[in-house]
Parts: structure tokens; sequence; C-alpha cells
């Protein structure tokens, strides 16, 4: 059986949900269950309509695609209220408000990245505010697209971000 969840970079899928693997393959030894990444989202998303994993943590907006290729829903995980978008720019940037957002540069991990890019989009397109959009393939690369200014704003949400923070010992990088 295949296992794979995307809510994470491979490296930190790994660190947190192989324990859980292999708990479950020593508690459960007639079933073989395998942690699998993906490079990037469109990588997972070509396995996951494929139906090549038996267990999978889709966003919402990719749990209701995957239903159409056999997945059944048994249950979701986090915190409803930490299911948001973060815009981030850099600390020496001239954006201030949205406003200055206008005809600017975003970076999203994925166009299905609901929290990450379907929702933030939203909330640019009901404030009439118009960019160019970057899909740059994953959370931290939307992140690192801010920090070596090769877009302007970039978008993500909070369990990447505080990672990514985390990482850096805590220490604000924009």
């Amino acid at each position: 059986m295949s296992l794979f969840l995307l809510l994470y970079n491979p490296d930190k899928l790994f660190e947190v949900f192989q324990p859980l693997v292999d708990y479950l393959n020593f508690q459960l030894p007639e079933l073989k269950l395998k942690l699998i990444a993906s490079k990037d989202y469109a990588a997972f998303e070509e396995k996951l309509y494929r139906g090549q994993f038996d267990f999978a943590l889709p966003n919402p907006y990719q749990t209701l695609l995957c239903l159409d290729y056999g997945y059944t829903v048994f249950g979701k995980m986090g915190n409803d209220e930490r299911f948001t978008g973060l815009f981030l720019v850099r600390k020496d940037s001239d954006i201030k408000t949205f406003s200055d957002i206008v005809g600017k540069r975003v970076s999203y991990p994925s166009e299905t990245a609901l929290a990450a890019c379907i929702m933030p989009q939203d909330f640019l397109f009901q404030n009439g505010i118009d960019i160019s959009n970057v899909y740059t393939g994953s959370q931290v690369s939307s992140i690192l697209n801010v920090y070596s200014k090769n877009v302007d704003v970039g978008a993500t949400w909070p369990i990447p971000w505080f990672d990514f923070k985390k990482k850096f010992t805590g220490e604000s990088l924009f």
C-alpha cells in the first residue's frame, strides 16, 4: 500500500509521518505502507489522479477532484481557523497596502493550492487588484521567490511559513 501526504516538503514529510508509517507497519504486519513524496504539486496530482495512492492527504480542492477518481473521504486534518492564505513581502519592499500590489508579480505554489493560491487570488479578485501570477511548484519555492526578489509578493499558508521561519532560528527574514 502507498501513503502520500502533500502538506510538507519531502524532508518534513518523512520527519513528521515516517514514524507513524513505521508504527502502523509494525502493528499491522499484513499491510505494508510506504510513504511516497512528490517533487511538486503537479507530480503529486498526476499520481493522485491516476489512483496511485491507497491513502492520500490532499488539500480540500484536490479532495473534491479525488472523488471522481475513486477515493473516499474518511477524515480531515487540522484546524479550519489555521487554513488561510498568507501574503509575504520583503521588509525592504515599497508594498505597504494591498493597493500597492496592483501590477506586481505574485508567486503561488500551485494553481490548486487552496489556502496558498485559490483563496488569496479570490481575495485579490474580489478587491479588484490585478496582478501577474507566477506558479512555483511548492510552498517553499513561493517563499524563496520573495526572498530572492524574483517576485514582489508570495502566497503561502501558515504551516509552511512557520516551518520556514523556525528553520532559520525564528528570525524574520523579510
